[in-house]
């Protein structure tokens, strides 16, 4: 796979996040990646919270990105929990780690 473009947009129809499948309406900012894979090009959006939790943990993937890593990630400590409440937890264990 080969990335053609990363970049932030505000997107013009519903779109659904990679990270945490859920769908964002026309008009929110997220992150896209289009990539083009054996000659078949795809986008593939990630809302902001994801891209913050990914950047918290970006090491962990190797590999490249599953569709709802977000999910995946969450079920092994903060299932049940939101996107927006794991990112606080990862920024919470951050902070402790400076200090």
């Amino acid at each position: 796979m080969q990335m053609i473009r990363e970049s932030k947009v505000k997107t013009r129809k519903p779109r659904r996040c990679w990270g945490c499948c859920r769908v964002f309406p026309a008009g929110t900012e997220m992150h896209v990646n289009v990539t083009v894979d054996q000659g078949e090009a795809a986008s593939y959006y990630t809302c902001a919270t994801c891209q913050e939790i990914y950047a918290h943990i970006w090491d962990k993937f190797d590999d490249g990105l599953d569709e709802g890593w977000t999910l995946d990630e969450m079920s092994y400590t903060h299932e049940g929990k939101t996107p927006e409440e794991y990112l606080q937890a990862l920024e919470d264990m951050s902070d402790a780690d400076e200090r």
